[in-house]
């Protein structure tokens, strides 16, 4: 899975999450936008933009989500090769914005899917 051959100068470490929003709560949501979010990889991206040669170190689940976010960070020419699959379902935060309410926004995310996550992480290979 990696972007080129160059060599990663900064390697980012951490969790990247798919995003479920809506203009409500996601039971009374009719529909819901799909995305994706995570520090560490808004870091590798920013980086690689700038032309340095980075590189993302994650787990994303062995589930459609996880096929989603590698289908999506290919072209985003960060290296990901120490992106690994399976340990658990991919990390998922519901966002609902209710505009009428003032624009308030509120995350809940799935902490069961980062204790997982903890329990597995091992030293790269």
């Amino acid at each position: 899975m990696a972007a080129d051959n160059a060599t990663p100068r900064l390697v980012s470490l951490g969790e990247v999450m798919i995003e479920l929003s809506g203009p409500a709560p996601l039971a009374e949501a009719a529909v819901l936008e799909r995305s994706y979010s995570g520090d560490a990889l808004n870091v590798a991206v920013a980086v690689h933009r700038l032309g340095v040669p980075s590189a993302i170190v994650t787990r994303l689940g062995e589930d459609p989500f996880g096929d989603y976010l590698s289908g999506q960070f290919r072209g985003l020419g960060v290296d990901l090769r120490y992106v690994k699959r399976g340990g658990g379902p991919t990390g998922l935060a519901e966002i609902t914005t209710e505009v009428e309410a003032g624009l308030r926004a509120e995350m809940t995310f799935d902490r069961r899917v980062v204790l997982r996550l903890r329990e597995r992480l091992q030293p790269l290979e």
